[in-house]
């Protein structure tokens, strides 16, 4: 063989074979950051990371941008920065509703729950019923039992008895 074609092991190439989903890797980097911050309680480095993500996506569309824009707001709502939060998980949610990707009641849930506390039980309400509505159908959602419960709380807090049952039944 030729002994001028020496191969040497330090070096490589790199070889990417989709430039537009590459770009987006610093963007998943930071909202897996942003999620494991959150999971292990350090929230300032939770709303660094996510914060990161979102301005990392070339577009609200991109799903660092989304991911980093769900953490950021539950960084925000577990720092008990409640109207701060309220405002991201409300924006969240209805770009997701927009996009056609929401399928998780979960973040419905923690908004209706964060309205509660700020004494905004009409708005909880108007949340939990919209989800409900916008939710496809026979479509297994995480945090669905947890939204009847939270309207059937709401109801029974209203003295609405048949409503508060409907809401147990399902």
């Amino acid at each position: 063989g030729n002994t001028n074609l020496r191969h040497d092991p330090n070096e490589y190439t790199m070889v990417v074979i989709d430039e537009a989903r590459f770009q987006t890797l610093p963007g998943a980097i930071a909202g897996a950051r942003a999620y494991g911050a959150l999971t292990l309680g350090d929230i300032a480095a939770a709303m660094q990371y996510a914060q990161q993500a979102r301005d990392l996506a070339r577009t609200r569309d991109q799903a660092s941008y989304r991911q980093g824009t769900a953490l950021l707001g539950i960084a925000h709502w577990v720092s008990g920065e409640l109207s701060t939060a309220d405002s991201i998980l409300e924006d969240f949610m209805h770009q997701m509703v927009e996009i056609n990707l929401f399928t998780d009641a979960m973040i419905a849930f923690v908004l209706a729950e964060i309205r509660i506390v700020l004494g905004r039980l009409q708005d909880a309400v108007n949340t939990c019923e919209y989800m409900l509505r916008v939710l496809p159908e026979d479509t297994p959602s995480l945090g669905l039992p947890d939204l009847y419960r939270a309207l059937g709380d709401l109801h029974s807090e209203r003295g609405d008895l048949q409503a508060t049952l409907k809401c147990i039944a399902q």
